[in-house]
């Protein structure tokens, strides 16, 4: 008398939003929906021996359905199937299950979820998803990232081999949450020149970097530098699966520089310290600007990698403070003049302190002192012959 269509038994839908076909062979008056043993909805247009439908959005998880129809003279009731539902995002193609085609959810083997050009994940143990699951809320895959959120769902948290596609890397290394990831989880690893394979004992986040490293900074970083004081620029050039330092014939750091006071200039090796296993470089400048290390790894199967950092150079203006013995206006015959001041360089640079006594066309006196050390107490003596005379 009523019969259920689809979605057939013991079977998944991969959206909410799902249509319940089923078909009454007899002319019903009504047709009730029973979803999860309660009375959901009722359908009054009915035609006999066709295709109806029950179309609603239902919560992610197991459920069951039925439906009952009614005539003048009684009811007729279906059979009672079983539904998953899951929602999969448009997003993923290609290889993705269709779970709609898996008979058996508590057991599913090779369960694949893909993203064209970006990633893949294929489970290398049986999944039981009778549960249902938001793929699209618990699973990422983008360019260089492949995730699982294993706590919300920890039926995926299971062995699985992961793809990383279109990686622009020499020599990848597979990373697990941002750090390198233990042998003992990341068991094995391929890598055809933009392909990342890796099989992985369960779910977190993983991604790829170069296997080399190169990390710079300098002596500024703690407090700037002086004018024209020496400044050291280091590199550290590493091997991250060995910890070792990348180094040897034909391997090498440059390092140029562009400040404000002088635009990019040429490339200069870097110095390799074997005790520190660090290249450096140690120069100096008049203003702050920017440094690019430059390192090149290829003898080793290393790419040659490039990064960019600042350095910082203090070159504010001396100061004149506790000026006094000058009188307050702007001229005065005399034939000596005193005066004490304090000069004072936060950038401790050696300060040249010049003194002009003129008359209004030429200087009668001039005075230059240099103060290596500052703050200073500068004393000023000058005389001459009863001169109408300014500072």
């Amino acid at each position: 008398q009523v019969s259920l269509i689809a979605p057939r038994d013991g079977r998944a839908t991969s959206s909410p939003q799902v249509g319940l076909l089923y078909n009454a062979t007899i002319a019903a008056d009504n047709c009730s929906l029973i979803l999860d043993q309660q009375l959901n909805r009722t359908n009054t247009s009915i035609t006999a021996n066709t295709t109806l439908s029950f179309n609603l959005s239902l919560s992610i998880g197991p459920h069951n359905w039925s439906v009952n129809c009614t005539t003048t003279s009684g009811t007729g009731n279906s059979s009672t199937w079983n539904l998953t539902v899951f929602e999969v995002s448009f997003a993923f193609d290609g290889n993705t299950t269709d779970l709609s085609n898996v008979s058996d959810l508590a057991n599913v083997s090779n369960l694949t979820i893909d993203k064209s050009g970006s990633g893949t994940i294929q489970f290398t143990e049986p999944v039981n998803l009778t549960g249902g699951i938001n793929f699209t809320a618990a699973v990422i895959i983008q360019d260089n990232l492949v995730s699982i959120d294993s706590a919300a769902v920890p039926q995926l948290n299971r062995s699985a081999s992961i793809a990383l596609r279109n990686l622009p890397f020499v020599n990848p290394v597979a990373k697990r949450d941002g750090q390198l990831c233990p042998a003992s989880i990341c068991i094995a690893r391929s890598y055809d020149g933009s392909n990342l394979n890796v099989s992985v004992t369960g779910f977190s986040n993983y991604s790829a970097a170069e296997e080399a490293n190169l990390s710079i900074w300098d002596t500024t970083e703690s407090a700037p530098a002086s004018v024209d004081a020496n400044i050291t620029f280091y590199a550290n050039f590493t091997n991250i699966t060995s910890g070792l330092p990348i180094n040897g014939t034909d391997i090498w750091c440059e390092i140029q520089f562009n400040s404000t006071a002088d635009p990019w200039f040429g490339l200069t090796n870097m110095t390799y310290d074997n005790n520190s296993a660090i290249y450096n470089y140690t120069t100096n400048f008049s203003a702050s600007g920017f440094f690019n290390v430059r390192c090149n790894g290829t003898a080793l199967a290393h790419p040659v990698i490039n990064v960019t950092d600042t350095f910082s150079v203090l070159n504010d203006p001396p100061t004149i403070t506790n000026l006094t013995g000058i009188l307050p206006v702007p001229a005065y015959n005399t034939t000596s003049l005193n005066y004490t001041f304090m000069v004072s360089d936060s950038s401790d640079d050696i300060v040249t302190v010049q003194v002009n006594w003129t008359n209004h066309t030429q200087d009668i006196v001039y005075q230059e002192t240099l103060v290596s050390t500052t703050p200073a107490n500068i004393t000023v003596n000058l005389s001459s012959t009863n001169l109408t005379s300014r500072t």
